[in-house]
Parts: C-alpha cells; sequence; structure tokens
C-alpha cells in the first residue's frame, strides 16, 4: 500500500511538471506570435490637439479592435504624413484589421498608404523597456 502511494505521488507530481512545462511553452508560443504594424500615409491635419478631438470616436472604435494590444498615433506636420504603430497579438488579427483599415482609408479619399508588418523581438523589447501587453 505505501508503494502505492509512492508511485501515485510521483505520478502526480510529473503530471503537475508537465502542465507547467505546457504552459510555459504555450507563453512563449503567444510572445513569439506578437505582430507590430506601421502604417504612414499622407495628411493635411488636423494636428496634434484639434486631430485628438476631431478622431477621438475612431479611436475608440480602434480600441475594439479584436486582437489589438494597443496603438500609438503618429503624426509629422512638417512633412505632412501621419499614422499609427499598432502591437497585434496574432498575424491573424493583424491581417484582418489591415484589410478593413486600408478600405477605411481609402473611403476617406487617402491613397499612397505604406503598411508594414513585423515580428517582435520580445527579449531586446523587454531590455529597452518596450511594452509587450495592453496599455492601460
Amino acid at each position: 500500500m505505501h508503494t502505492y502511494k509512492t508511485v501515485y505521488y510521483l505520478y502526480s507530481a510529473i503530471e503537475c511538471f508537465l502542465i507547467v512545462i505546457l504552459i510555459e511553452a504555450k507563453e512563449v508560443i503567444i510572445r513569439m506570435a506578437l505582430k507590430l504594424l506601421q502604417i504612414n500615409f499622407p495628411f493635411n491635419g488636423p494636428w496634434r490637439d484639434e486631430m485628438a478631438q476631431a478622431y477621438s470616436e475612431l479611436a475608440h472604435k480602434l480600441s475594439e479592435t479584436p486582437g489589438l494590444l494597443w496603438k500609438i498615433w503618429i503624426e509629422n506636420s512638417n512633412g505632412g504624413e501621419t499614422g499609427g504603430i499598432y502591437l497585434f497579438e496574432d498575424e491573424s488579427s493583424l491581417d484582418t484589421f489591415l484589410t478593413e483599415h486600408i478600405a477605411r482609408l481609402n473611403s476617406f479619399g487617402i491613397e499612397n498608404i505604406s503598411a508594414k508588418k513585423f515580428d517582435v523581438n520580445e527579449p531586446l523589447t523587454q531590455i529597452t523597456r518596450g511594452k509587450l501587453k495592453q496599455l492601460s
């Protein structure tokens, strides 16, 4: 009877160990799946606070995008260009968003859109204090 309990406890310990390994492996896969999107396009304004006011509703809508962790709004009033840097949980979410967003921008009459997809190197980004999670 004593041997049975020992084997049972050993089996349980191995099972817990394997579960931990699977969870850690899943976290690594999730981290490796992060995708960054950079979109730039010609823009004549509004800029800064006026832009924030004009596009607040769009920003709220974008915040509900499935798979989007965050967006950083970028603008260059001197160069007449704006856009965003987006972090997505995975490439599928990025691709779905990109198709919809390009169509939305085109519907506003915006052309010459540059869209670039990047993989995220999480270890180096963490060293330089990059935020790879949902910003609050």
